[in-house]
């Protein structure tokens, strides 16, 4: 553990709590699931410092008393115990009502001497974070059992000093949440953008009039077969995975060497898009400015010449009316979209001069977004080197009185 402040207590999560447990999932799974109803948190809900309450699920007040032994209070400590998300912390606040949670979130309930606010800080630390990663180390990457929880080292300061780091805090997750949310509002206008520009329901007063093509997929995009065999050719290429694919924004978050990789891999070019065809990523696009090899899981799609841009195809795989089509899906273990299908779905496409004027308009779209991901990403950043100098005492607050 770090060095903290010799007024500062390191205590066990379990000394400093009254409950640490979790839900289940209701009899009947997602089929329980209601309109409206009792709030059941789940592992999607609870993100970092904030209880995100879009698309949260329902459950009946009777299977709310069911499950009795976690129904939420106010100010207890959300811990997300499995899968992806594992380790993300927030607090239930006040005004929300009863509520409960399934078995993928942990409640803590704190003694008075340990602050919620302050407990969920330490957890979305690199305090917290560190014993999170070292427990899954010992080969159990599932989730984080009861025991583990309590077994926690949790620095407590003077509880003045906890509420007042945790304010300061507030102040920067507050600031996250609000850049978030302008972010999410940009990217909520780029796709009605899109989906007018796209279609024709809007036009550019210099393109009126003029009639666009209704074609199938497959008369204006090809699909690149090219294979790459990492055992037997030797170029040096960067190679892009689908976890390498942020969800809906286009980005590449990182490559690897193909050197060393054991399956066959596709092989695309600079500029032309790339789609993951597996059902749960069909919302992962990307058009790289560079040479490469891709997952065979992902489709590498190019447009037609004098027919489709590919600029213009990376925006056209990023409609609704797109994704639905691909939507259309094969196999049982893990459904893939369907290109025989997706080949013949028809869209209406303007002529090349239109499609430029389209691709500047949402190049202006995607450059906003992507100016406020950088503030965003600046901001945790800073949040982060607070966070360790506050939390570990080697910067002190002044508490009043």
């Amino acid at each position: 553990m770090n060095q903290f402040p010799i007024e500062w207590h390191i205590c066990k999560l379990k000394q400093l709590t009254t409950k640490i447990g979790s839900g289940v999932t209701p009899s009947g799974g997602r089929e329980s699931y209601l309109d409206t109803g009792v709030p059941l948190i789940r592992s999607q809900n609870v993100l970092e410092g904030v209880l995100n309450l879009t698309n949260v699920a329902f459950i009946s007040q009777g299977q709310h008393d069911v499950m009795s032994k976690t129904k939420l209070q106010a100010h207890d400590v959300l811990l997300n115990i499995t899968g992806a998300s594992i380790g993300r912390s927030c607090v239930f606040p006040e005004g929300i009502g009863e509520a409960n949670v399934n078995q993928h979130v942990c409640i803590i309930r704190t003694k008075p001497q340990l602050y919620p606010y302050f407990l969920c800080s330490v957890l979305n630390s690199d305090i917290g974070q560190k014993q999170i990663v070292s427990f899954q180390a010992g080969g159990n990457r599932q989730g984080l059992n009861f025991e583990q929880i309590g077994a926690f080292d949790i620095p407590v300061p003077p509880l003045p000093e906890q509420r007042k780091i945790a304010q300061i805090l507030g102040t920067w997750d507050a600031a996250i949440a609000q850049m978030e949310q302008l972010i999410a509002a940009l990217q909520r206008r780029k796709q009605g953008l899109m989906q007018r520009l796209l279609t024709g329901e809007v036009r550019f007063p210099e393109f009126v009039g003029q009639e666009w093509n209704y074609l199938p997929v497959v008369e204006f995009v090809t699909r690149n077969s090219a294979k790459f065999d990492p055992q037997k050719q030797n170029d040096e290429l960067p190679c892009i995975e689908l976890e390498h694919i942020s969800q809906e924004t286009g980005q590449i978050l990182d490559t690897i060497s193909v050197q060393g990789q054991q399956s066959i891999k596709n092989r695309f070019s600079k500029g032309q898009v790339l789609f993951g065809k597996l059902r749960p990523y069909l919302r992962k696009y990307v058009q790289p400015q560079f040479d490469g090899v891709c997952s065979s899981e992902i489709w590498v799609l190019a447009g037609k010449k004098d027919i489709c841009t590919n600029d213009y195809l990376y925006y056209l795989v990023q409609t609704h009316d797109f994704i639905a089509a691909a939507n259309a899906t094969t196999g049982t273990k893990m459904p893939r979209a369907d290109w025989a299908h997706l080949s013949q779905k028809c869209f209406t496409l303007p002529w090349e001069d239109e499609q430029a004027r389209i691709v500047r308009v949402l190049r202006l779209c995607d450059n906003e977004i992507t100016l406020h991901q950088q503030k965003l990403t600046a901001l945790r950043r800073q949040k982060q080197g607070l966070m360790q100098r506050l939390l570990t005492g080697a910067v002190r607050v002044p508490v009043d009185g």
